[in-house]
């Protein structure tokens, strides 16, 4: 019998969250140049949501360890989304402002647009795979753990390092994008609201750029006050008073065996006492 009294509810909206960024990733405005961080966004919303959708469905009713291997690539996707849409938030705001202030965003060759493609694919797509590949490896105290209910999910010590990897990072890029960039994006495109640029037929309509700018507004506004939240309730759940700086490479790795754990028991997926 499922734990989850709503069951297959949560499977399902997982599934059809999946297939909807599947449409948007089908559709012909996020395959122009300037929506690489809008690319790789619903790229991750889809597997992340997949995954999710499958985890519910294969662990509705036990904390089984199976498939090893899918929960290994589980578990580090879903740590890479702690990261992903924070960081293209931010990137997406960027690049609304690079619009808005009539920068050349598509010649034909330059330092600029390769100045541009360095900052968005380094920051997109390096930033969170170095973060999954080696800050959660550094922070990562069990293969992965499987949640009764939900599947497969990330574990990391308890340390200032993993905290501050974990919840605090993912805060930044939401908080540049409203500070700094979107002031700047409200001043210039009123200013420049007439500009030739928005108004006119070209690849880039000022439909499609209202889209991109709601799409931004809207993800800033989901991760955001997630990870307010999940740092808040972290610290209202432990006292962190007592942490390490860092645990160490030996004693996160010294039972590093896959567990599995009763939903009752699980009030925090990311960081588990090591002890």
């Amino acid at each position: 019998m499922a734990v989850d009294p709503t069951y297959p509810l949560y499977p399902i909206l997982c599934i059809i969250s999946a297939f909807f960024m599947f449409l948007v990733l089908s559709h012909s405005f996020i395959r122009q140049s300037w929506n690489l961080a809008v690319t790789l966004l619903c790229i991750g919303l889809f597997f992340s949501n997949l995954g999710y959708g499958i985890d519910g469905i294969v662990w509705r009713d036990d904390a089984d360890i199976k498939v090893p291997v899918y929960c290994d690539i589980v578990s580090r996707l879903q740590f890479l989304m702690n990261f992903l849409p924070s960081i293209t938030s931010l990137l997406i705001t960027r690049k609304l402002y690079i619009i808005a202030s009539l920068r050349d965003i598509e010649p034909s060759g330059g330092k600029t647009v390769r100045t541009d493609l360095w900052i968005e694919w380094g920051w997109g797509l390096v930033y969170p795979l170095f973060m999954t590949a080696v800050i959660y490896t550094l922070c990562q105290d069990t293969r992965f753990i499987v949640v009764q209910g939900f599947g497969c999910a990330s574990s990391a010590s308890d340390s200032w390092f993993s905290v501050t990897a974990i919840l605090v990072l993912p805060l930044i890029p939401p908080l540049i994008a409203i500070f700094f960039y979107c002031p700047l994006i409200i001043r210039t495109f009123y200013v420049q609201s007439t500009n030739e640029f928005l108004q006119s037929n070209g690849p880039i309509s000022r439909p499609s750029y209202h889209r991109v700018m709601a799409l931004a507004g809207f993800n800033i506004i989901i991760t955001l006050p997630i990870s307010i939240i999940n740092l808040v309730s972290f610290f209202t759940a432990v006292s962190p008073s007592s942490f390490p700086s860092y645990v160490g490479w030996d004693a996160n790795h010294a039972n590093f065996a896959p567990f599995g754990i009763p939903v009752s028991s699980s009030p925090w997926p990311y960081l588990r006492s090591s002890g």
